[in-house]
């Protein structure tokens, strides 16, 4: 059995997304530790100066810290797109999930992953996702919105399609709530009952097998 450890109570769970204004502005988020480069911000910033030479209203909050925060800075910098984004560091839970709902797009081009949480949580407020094929994220997500770990041009161009294509956005945020529901608290708290129980019934010395 196996079941994961994230917490989706049913007051987190969103509506699905309507259309952004053709003109508005697009906010692309990535929640993660910066202590190393497993998350792939890295590769994020790779992808962002062909993105926002098609796109100019384009930006990107990170939210998380760590030792390699003032590396990305200056990624950025030698990028030249310093000021598309914002670190914001640590933040509270309250805070994360005002980041989650005023985003337009979630990302996570990670290289190593579990089951992300951070994902999950996007996921259950209707935010549509794209993440790399590693870990658990292709539990999470169609593999028409995940790419090979490490290809910036590639998520620059999975950005930019999905970025012009608000229909598909929208589709996307009520499918997410649909998928993050199979890891609601309700189905979770089940599955760890029943293993809890299989754990007391199993025989406790080889004799009684």
């Amino acid at each position: 059995i196996g079941c994961s450890d994230v917490l989706l109570p049913p007051y987190i769970f969103g509506e699905p997304r309507s259309a952004n204004s053709p003109d508005a502005a697009i906010k692309l988020l990535m929640i993660g530790s910066l202590e190393n480069d497993c998350k792939g911000v890295d590769i994020l910033i790779d992808a962002l100066p062909a993105l926002v030479a098609q796109l100019h209203n384009v930006h990107v909050r990170i939210v998380g810290d760590g030792r390699f925060r003032a590396d990305l800075a200056r990624q950025a910098h030698d990028r030249n797109v310093q000021v598309r984004i914002h670190f914001t560091g640590q933040l509270d839970r309250e805070a994360v999930f005002r980041e989650i709902d005023a985003c337009d797009l979630f990302v996570m081009p990670s290289r190593a992953e579990g089951l992300p949480r951070a994902m999950l949580e996007a996921m259950a407020r209707g935010v549509p996702c794209v993440g790399s094929n590693v870990g658990g994220i292709p539990e999470l997500l169609p593999a028409e919105y995940l790419l090979p770990a490490g290809d910036a041009q590639q998520l620059s161009n999975l950005l930019h399609r999905l970025l012009l294509n608000s229909y598909e956005r929208v589709q996307m945020s009520a499918q997410n709530i649909t998928r993050a529901k199979r890891y609601s608290s309700d189905i979770l708290d089940n599955r760890r009952k029943s293993f809890y129980q299989r754990v007391k019934t199993f025989p406790r010395r080889a004799t009684e097998l």
